[in-house]
């Protein structure tokens, strides 16, 4: 069995501490089981800390990763912001390319894969981000990629060329949404009647995971 990252050792040390508890209730006189089961949960309860705290914790390490095979980033620790806006600076390169007049594959043509963004707990109900999907050869589409009380709304925003920079700025308040790209007048504006203040990190998908490894070096302020 692979346990996967802390929250794989979380779910083992709720499962050890439930064996403890039935344990206690069906079988009190079994002290050897019972310190067997106590010291097991001690034991992956300290290893999903440990592992916990040793991952990233700043929005600044960079570069993302996306391995082949998967749709999200490598793991990161939930971040939250604490004012209302989030800016980054970005540029796709050779790598972010991935169709071909060739490729057979609808679904990996039409799906919108996602740069950065904020959101509430859920992200299906409330979030603000922005989409992106290559088009063929250097040409990259970009998206106001939207779920306002779990109704999602994809908007074109700006088309961009590889190596080309581009610099977002996302604002969450109460009474407005919006996304700016900056320099073009590119913008998106909405209420979706909440404040978002996590950050949502990279992904790919869609439907279809990454045709190969994909880094993001994404330079942010928040």
């Amino acid at each position: 069995m692979k346990i996967n990252g802390w929250k794989g050792y979380l779910v083992l040390s709720i499962f050890l501490v439930s064996f403890i508890v039935l344990l206690w209730v069906f079988d009190p006189q079994n002290l050897w089981f019972q310190l067997i089961g106590t010291l097991l949960f001690a034991a992956t309860c300290s290893l999903s800390v440990v592992h916990m705290f040793r991952l990233k914790k700043k929005l600044n390490d960079v570069p993302f990763l996306i391995r082949k095979g998967d749709f999200s980033i490598t793991e990161r620790r939930p971040i939250r912001i604490k004012g209302n806006d989030l800016s980054f600076r970005f540029n796709f390169t050779e790598q972010h390319k991935y169709n071909s007049p060739d490729n057979p594959d609808k679904n990996l043509k039409n799906q919108v894969n996602k740069l950065l963004g904020l959101s509430t707990l859920d992200i299906h109900r409330n979030s603000v981000r922005v989409g992106w999907r290559h088009i063929q050869d250097n040409r990259f589409m970009l998206y106001a990629y939207i779920y306002c009380d779990f109704e999602l709304e994809i908007v074109e925003l700006q088309e961009v060329k590889t190596w080309e920079k581009f610099h977002v700025a996302i604002e969450s308040f109460k009474d407005v949404t919006s996304i700016w790209i900056l320099g073009d007048d590119t913008t998106y504006i909405d209420n979706i009647g909440v404040e978002c203040k996590w950050v949502v990190f990279p992904y790919f998908g869609g439907t279809v995971p990454a045709p190969h490894d994909m880094y993001f070096d994404i330079k942010m302020k928040y």
